[in-house]
């Protein structure tokens, strides 16, 4: 049997952020003058973001020391004046914020118990108790740490002491992709494995005070998540769980500075290459049609698409190199506006919501990440 997805999950902070929220930190904490403030509020408003979870956010003590706030379907309604209080206005030019020890203090504070909530979600839905786990593939690139998230929920879940463990660590936005194909691997060598994915990724904590575009276009884009997934080629009478397989991956020639995550003294720091969305209209047809067309499909007979929404000028750059049908990315383009671009959950929170609403299959799962990197999945 072919190893399937039995159980996905997904969780959040409880804060959520509007946009304009967030556009005021930024403009208190980047921008030195009239002009950058002008520009910061055309990266926030083109980025197709509606609201976005920080762990860093606050929740109102008092109803008087809130105001109103757009996107209250996303439970965002009232949100404190100082909403962030981790990060200060900026004080001078050379202000950076919190020190890289200080952000991660906050991931090391937050990411188990938000990658716990989603490994929790998985195993329910998927109806499995965690003492039959045998493998464990956690993913993260905005936090470091040993002992990591992985003990931290095996501990807390009551997963086996003896439980197979890996780590994808800064791989980026295709990281859970990554982490499926190594559940994937683990299920075909063992058929009665039972695999767990938990990806958790706190964005917020590198919020970044310098100027420059790509580090600004950052702060627009990302929010915090954390989402799971059970693999297991058991699947259980009258489900019909999507089939894992056919994984693909690809890195883009002369394109190693078009995306970086690097570690910097006040948070991790990306940069962002404007032309990658050029990049992909150029390179992405031919590759996914040699990919499907080594299985015997075409672009035109897939049912559905999880695409990772790094922005929305990736989803257009896909969208337009695919010649995919209007609507083909409205979950991702939902999933960006709700939630924001959460680096290695978000591709799981799409792939759960079209599995929910019943979409055609098969679905190919798709995300980029540095290098730049392309990893893609048919999920059947």
């Amino acid at each position: 049997m072919k190893p399937t997805i039995i159980g996905i999950g997904r969780s959040a902070p409880p804060v959520a952020l509007g946009q304009e929220e967030a556009l005021r930190l930024a403009e208190q904490c980047c921008a030195e003058s009239a002009e950058e403030v002008d520009r910061l509020r055309r990266l926030f408003h083109r980025s197709g973001v509606r609201t976005r979870r920080f762990v860093v956010a606050r929740r109102p003590s008092d109803p008087s020391e809130t105001r109103d706030a757009p996107g209250g379907a996303d439970g965002v309604g009232h949100v404190p004046e100082a909403a962030v209080p981790f990060f200060l206005p900026r004080v001078s030019g050379e202000d950076r914020g919190p020190t890289t020890a200080q952000r991660l203090a906050v991931y090391d504070e937050w990411a188990a118990s938000l990658a716990h909530e989603a490994a929790a979600a998985a195993l329910a839905s998927a109806d499995c108790r965690p003492d039959h786990v045998t493998h464990l593939f956690t993913v993260s690139c905005t936090g470091l740490r040993a002992p990591g998230v992985d003990v931290a929920i095996m501990a807390s879940l009551g997963l086996p002491r003896e439980v197979r463990r890996a780590h994808v660590g800064f791989m980026g936005c295709h990281g859970a992709i990554n982490a499926l194909r190594l559940a994937c691997d683990a299920c075909l060598a063992d058929p009665e494995a039972l695999a767990l994915v938990a990806c958790v990724e706190l964005c917020s904590v590198h919020f970044q005070y310098r100027g420059e575009g790509d580090r600004l276009l950052a702060n627009a884009l990302f929010g915090d998540g954390s989402a799971a997934a059970v693999v297991s080629c058991r699947r259980a009478s009258g489900r019909d769980d999507p089939a894992l397989g056919h994984f693909a991956s690809f890195v883009a020639p002369e394109s190693l500075e078009c995306m970086t995550w690097c570690v910097g003294d006040h948070g991790f720091e990306m940069s962002l290459s404007p032309d990658v969305p050029d990049r992909i209209r150029g390179m992405l047809r031919p590759w996914i049609g040699e990919w499907l067309g080594g299985r015997g499909l075409g672009i035109d007979q897939m049912g559905s698409w999880a695409v990772h929404p790094g922005g929305p000028r990736i989803l257009d750059a896909l969208a337009e190199a695919l010649r995919l049908d209007r609507g083909a990315l409205d979950v991702s383009r939902e999933v960006l506006s709700r939630f924001g671009n959460m680096s290695s959950p978000t591709v799981l929170f799409i792939l759960d919501e079209l599995l929910r609403r019943g979409a055609p299959r098969p679905i190919a799962a798709i995300a980029f990440g540095p290098g730049l990197t392309i990893e893609a999945a048919l999920v059947g």
